[in-house]
């Protein structure tokens, strides 16, 4: 039997994590052994891991990431990479699942017969430096999950451009729309308007872009952040600040979101960058109204004033979208009907790990 080994950076409740849960759901483990290690052995997605997976991690926990004492900025990521225990033996593939420790330690200290790492975000947005190229070049295949993101890779290191591919995040459409009818969602007597947003409590989510969109308007509001991070002290600080208590929460993290995005009336995704955003996708299949930054996995996704709104990373450019979604109940369904027909049937691709395993070229 081959031997996969996965490394992620944690387990946090996040898009990539939940992208990785997708793919060890997919794998078919009576031909492949799999072994899965967070660098910081800490996240709610541990308990979602397939009973059949390994988990390397000595003693994982599933408390969330948010307020972790080891939390670190990119410049310590590498400390925890060459810190980090680590197996021994030989594997035949190794993947890094995200930028940062997870690439630099299946680069530096794991041996296998084949290497591959994922990309899931415009390094250069996100901060990553050009250094990285070091790590990279230990790959033998650069796995992105959108043509925007591996153009940026490339101009980022053309010299690694022979590497890229693309693989995108597996979404499975029917369990988005099983668990959003499950119980849950709102329980409060709130009559007005709801307006979800599902991210990581980060900078580069756009968070605090939309809480002061939503102090421009005078409406009968509501806005729900879901999920857990860093930001959250300076984004609680900066909803009091702009006189938002009562009107923006910041709910924490939710292991089934999907009710609560179900039962909203309009979605919104203010991202500053994004590789491409799997919340965004499972609002689009939930059919909702929808506003979105324009990252730089989304043109070849979504059209404007079709399948949902798109503007800038500005606050008056959210709010303005906002307004007129609000007003305009024929808009909201025009758009509703449009994500019927947004192409997100991104193809299965977990047949080519075992083709790598079994010592074939990814051409």
């Amino acid at each position: 039997m081959k031997q996969l080994l996965i490394i992620t950076n944690t387990m946090g409740r996040a898009g990539a994590e939940r992208a990785l849960i997708s793919l060890l759901r997919c794998l078919d483990y009576s031909r492949v052994s799999v072994s899965l290690l967070a660098i910081i052995g800490r996240g709610e997605m541990f308990a979602q891991v397939p009973p059949q997976v390994k988990i390397l991690n000595r003693n994982p926990s599933t408390g969330p990431v948010r307020g972790h004492r080891f939390l670190p900025v990119k410049l310590l990521w590498r400390l925890l990479a060459y810190t980090a225990p680590v197996p021994q033996e030989e594997y035949d593939l190794a993947i890094a699942f995200l930028e940062g420790a997870a690439t630099y330690c299946t680069a530096g200290r794991i041996s296998a017969k084949a290497k591959m790492a994922f990309v899931h975000v415009n390094l250069e947005k996100a901060g990553y430096p050009r250094h990285d190229a070091v790590y990279y070049r230990e790959m033998d295949y650069i796995c992105c999950v959108s043509v925007p993101v591996r153009d940026a890779f490339a101009r980022m290191f053309p010299s690694l451009s022979p590497k890229l591919r693309i693989f995108e995040n597996i979404i499975d459409k029917s369990e988005i729309i099983t668990k959003a009818a499950l119980p849950g969602g709102f329980d409060d007597d709130f009559d007005g308007i709801r307006i979800v947003t599902v991210a990581r409590l980060h900078r580069q989510k756009g968070l605090d872009i939309l809480l002061h969109a939503i102090a421009m308007l005078d409406k009968n509001i509501r806005l729900y952040i879901i999920g857990e991070g860093e930001e959250r002290a300076k984004l609680r600080r900066l909803i009091k600040k702009l006189g938002l208590v009562g009107k923006a929460y910041l709910f924490g993290s939710c292991e089934n979101p999907f009710p609560f995005v179900k039962q909203a009336m309009i979605y919104i995704q203010p991202s500053r960058f994004e590789g491409l955003s799997l919340s965004l996708m499972e609002a689009i299949i939930l059919e909702k109204p929808c506003i979105t930054t324009d990252f730089d996995g989304l043109p070849a996704l979504l059209k404007n004033g079709k399948d949902a709104l798109i503007v800038k990373p500005d606050a008056t450019q959210i709010a303005a979208a906002l307004k007129t979604l609000i007003e305009d109940a024929d808009l909201r369904a025009a758009l509703s009907e449009g994500t019927k027909h947004v192409p997100l049937n991104f193809p299965n691709k977990t047949a080519i790990l075992y083709e790598i395993m079994e010592g074939r070229n990814w051409l």
